[in-house]
């Protein structure tokens, strides 16, 4: 029973990239948000972190928790759009059609030409 419960449970990550809210400038409100999202539905937290947004540091914390810690799901929020779609065709256009309308908005943001600051 214990093994079919293991093999039952779902592990998510969940890192925030945010300069501002790694300075202590800013509290991280979204990476909390999709926490409790997650556990509603049943998955466990492994790990919860912080990151500037730092390429290195952002692909450090990437590859641990996919290589070292090996959870099921990765959600990253904040400054670094990263999106990883299913590998099967039909999947991945599924999936990007799920956020296919908000692209623009998201890039746009990123390189702040709207509001850099519409968290705040």
């Amino acid at each position: 029973m214990k093994r079919r419960a293991e093999e039952m449970r779902k592990t998510a990550a969940v890192i925030t990239i945010s300069d501002k809210a790694s300075r202590g400038e800013r509290v991280d409100t979204s990476g909390p948000a999709l926490c409790a999202l997650l556990e509603a539905d049943g998955w466990e937290i492994a790990a919860r972190t912080l990151v500037p947004d730092d390429a290195a540091r952002i692909r450090s914390e990437l590859v641990r928790c996919s290589d070292e810690s090996g959870v099921d799901l990765i959600l990253t929020t904040g400054g670094t759009l990263i999106i990883n779609l299913p590998g099967s065709e039909r999947a991945a256009r599924e999936n990007f059609a799920a956020i296919r309308g908000v692209l623009d908005h998201a890039v746009e943001m990123l390189r702040s030409r709207g509001s850099a600051d519409c968290a705040g």
